[in-house]
């Protein structure tokens, strides 16, 4: 259930819906015309056949989202309300080795990431304005990747990227779809999970009901 839920899998059903909607209706205009005239029924036949096309395309293409998304997302879920796992990990810039306990007591925003993942690096802007937001309040953001620290080093430089990057060649969770944020509570508990990207006000709902 808490996979319906997921702002993304609500566009996704909305989306399902309206083009349904649109070939409904585009198998139906000619059908409604159909005695009004052999110009009107031709024209009624011609605007259907682009509404049904169109309704098609975008159930098609919906379908395939879903279908890629949905055991992501039902993964992601399944650890809302449980403790994440033990971490330990490295971090990028220094070295130093680093373990998800040193964060007991705040609010850590766990990104999942990878410097190839388009979506990924669309959604570092959100992170960043979160920390200036939030680390007075006791939350933190930690960008998780599984990439070697020097390519990270790199891209980062290339960038000039912030916040807390770090590596791990543990797999910390099933979820294989990146990016994957988890929003975990002041006692590690695991409070919202995405799979795929998400907006700033997703990420903020998400970090505010966890303070």
């Amino acid at each position: 259930m808490a996979t319906f839920q997921d702002p993304l899998m609500v566009k996704y059903l909305v989306g399902l819906i309206i083009s349904l909607a649109v070939l409904v209706l585009g198998l139906a205009v000619p059908l409604r015309f159909r005695n009004r005239g052999r110009g009107r029924a031709l024209a009624a036949l011609l605007i259907g056949a682009a509404l049904a096309f169109v309704g098609a395309v975008v159930l098609q293409n919906v379908l395939r989202l879903v279908i890629k998304d949905f055991p992501a997302m039902r993964e992601a879920s399944a650890s809302v309300g449980k403790e994440f796992p033990a971490l330990t990990f490295e971090h990028v810039i220094d070295g130093r080795p680093g373990d998800l306990s040193d964060y007991e007591g705040q609010v850590v925003v766990l990104n999942l990431w990878a410097t190839w993942c388009i979506p990924c690096i669309a959604e570092m802007p959100y992170f960043e304005a979160l920390e200036d937001q939030y680390a007075d309040r006791g939350v933190s953001i930690l960008h998780l990747s599984e990439e070697p620290a020097e390519k990270i080093r790199t891209f980062l430089e290339s960038k000039a990227i912030g916040v807390t990057h770090v590596r791990t060649e543990e797999q910390p969770t099933k979820v294989k779809r990146l990016p994957t944020t988890y929003v975990l509570d002041r006692q590690g508990v695991v409070r919202r999970a995405f799979a795929g990207v998400r907006s700033f006000d997703d990420f903020e709902k998400a970090v505010k009901a966890a303070l």
